[in-house]
């Protein structure tokens, strides 16, 4: 099922479906009329008038999940993306799992591995707007200090600062720091014979150094030239202010 293609436009008559055919027939519209005019078979509405009720699903299949159910998973995974603790699709089948046995909910999931489908998580991702994204580092310093409250300080500051001394933009530098490993930390596929065990690339170093780049330019695009700063030979300089 998970390759299904839906190729039917048929949907299930639900209550206020049957509640728009009901106000057209106590209107004076025959059934053969109202039914169409609500895009249904005759038959379907009078078997749906005769039950009294109208139908949430479309054959014998059903939702595991109701709306308010899935919507509540949806918003749980969404808080923890906000709070950089995202959920990988192993740890989300594993949710989907927990959350239908302690909520006594019958689901099709198997019990041995204790996870919720790949095809059905795959869908109630492509359903509710939500991707698998390749996250990036952030340290937990970071994190706490990204907040409404320190931007507001922040900006606060800057304002003060901007309307006391009145900088002109020449006169405004932004400075940055960006780290780069010596060795590629991804590799791109190669070929290789099939059933090798361990296939391997040659590199410079398996563990590789850290260099820093720095850069710094101002509010009218003038800039210091980029430098590099290398695995202790920036305390070398420091100390003996040469190389």
């Amino acid at each position: 099922m998970g390759n299904y293609k839906r190729i039917s436009e048929r949907k299930p008559m639900t209550e206020a479906i049957l509640r728009e055919a009901r106000e057209l027939i106590d209107n004076g519209v025959s059934v053969r009329q109202a039914a169409k005019a609500v895009g249904f078979h005759e038959a379907t509405l009078r078997k749906r008038l005769k039950e009294g009720r109208g139908s949430e699903n479309l054959g014998r299949f059903r939702a595991v999940f109701s709306h308010a159910q899935e919507n509540e998973i949806v918003q749980h995974c969404k808080n923890l993306d906000k709070r950089f603790y995202g959920l990988t699709l192993k740890s989300l089948r594993f949710l989907l799992y927990s959350y239908a046995e302690r909520n006594h909910i019958r689901h099709p999931f198997k019990p041995g591995n204790q996870l919720a489908g790949r095809d059905f998580t795959r869908g109630l991702i492509r359903r509710n707007r939500l991707s698998l994204r390749t996250p990036r580092k952030t340290s937990i310093a970071r994190t706490m200090g990204f907040n409404r409250i320190q931007l507001a300080q922040y900006f606060d500051n800057l304002e003060n600062v901007l309307q006391k001394y009145k900088f002109l933009p020449n006169r405004i530098y932004n400075v940055d720091e960006s780290g780069f490993q010596m060795v590629p930390n991804k590799l791109p596929k190669h070929v290789a014979p099939t059933g090798k065990k361990d296939v391997a690339k040659a590199v410079a170093a398996e563990q590789g150094q850290t260099v820093t780049a720095v850069c710094c330019m101002n509010a009218t695009g003038h800039h210091v030239p980029p430098y590099f700063l290398f695995a202790r030979r920036w305390t070398y300089w420091l100390r003996y202010g040469r190389y």
